[in-house]
């Protein structure tokens, strides 16, 4: 199991949301909550699709040389 860098930084803005006193923590932590979500349902992580572009980006300009 990769680790996803992207869910752990939702996780603790979610906890730290959670302990301030803002009125807009709620409208946050409802926002983290729902990109969870989504991320669960399609089973990757943002950091590992930005890494494979990324990847599949150079091996084009590589093979353009």
């Amino acid at each position: 199991m990769s680790k996803c860098w992207c869910r752990f930084a939702m996780a603790v803005l979610v906890i730290v949301f959670v302990w301030l006193p803002y009125p807009w923590t709620r409208i946050a932590i409802t926002i983290l909550g729902v990109l969870l979500a989504i991320m669960a349902l399609i089973g990757t992580c943002c950091c590992t699709a930005m890494v494979q572009a990324k990847a599949k980006e150079t091996e084009t300009s590589d093979a353009k040389e």
